[in-house]
């Protein structure tokens, strides 16, 4: 279905090596190559994620869902958190700064055992094509605020990563509801206008 392959893209995108178009072997988390996070998140409903939570927090909650068998609110919570981490690249200028969130999914991800990441396939696939699930999940993001942490983690990333020492900074002309309207593009969902105002 086309709603698949946009799904697809979405998650090879962000380099989730589980899927078998994807050309590269998932690599263990390391603690010392993991973003930073602020707090910490259990596994939760799609719709108990608030905008305090940051793209690696939600992705660390989906890992535990897929590590306690709970496919399926792990494959939504792997959408969400792909417009959060389309939201935070736009919110920090300097490219540097991205480089965690590149191979976010596959270094916490590529840990899962073998079945379970073969379980968590199947659950995309499920949510690709369930229509009703996906409108429920693009009208959550349509209808929350757009998240509202410092992305403090990749400002630290960018500084560790850039040899001539660039300050990192967020992003002069940054729009907070034009990007989190691109956020919610970028993850697929329908054309909804967001019923968020400043």
């Amino acid at each position: 279905m086309v709603l698949q392959a946009k799904i697809y893209r979405i998650i090879c995108g962000v380099g989730l090596l589980l899927l078998t178009a994807c050309d590269a072997e998932p690599q263990a988390p390391e603690s010392e190559n993991r973003p930073e996070t602020s707090q910490s998140v259990t596994c939760i409903a799609s719709a108990s994620v608030k905008n305090t939570y940051s793209a690696v927090e939600i992705t660390l909650a989906a890992k535990q869902c897929a590590e306690d068998r709970r496919y399926s609110q792990a494959a939504e919570l792997l959408v969400i958190a792909s417009a959060y981490r389309f939201y935070d690249m736009q919110r920090v200028a300097d490219k540097p700064a991205h480089n965690p969130l590149d191979t976010l999914f596959s270094t916490e991800l590529g840990s899962l055992e073998k079945y379970k990441q073969t379980n968590l396939i199947l659950a995309i696939n499920a949510l690709d094509n369930d229509g009703h699930r996906m409108q429920q999940l693009c009208h959550f993001l349509a209808t929350s605020p757009p998240p509202i942490y410092i992305p403090r983690y990749l400002i630290n990333q960018g500084r560790k990563s850039s040899p001539e020492g660039i300050k990192m900074r967020l992003a002069n002309d940054f729009n907070s509801a034009d990007s989190w309207a691109q956020a919610i593009d970028s993850v697929y969902c329908n054309p909804e206008p967001s019923s968020y105002s400043q």
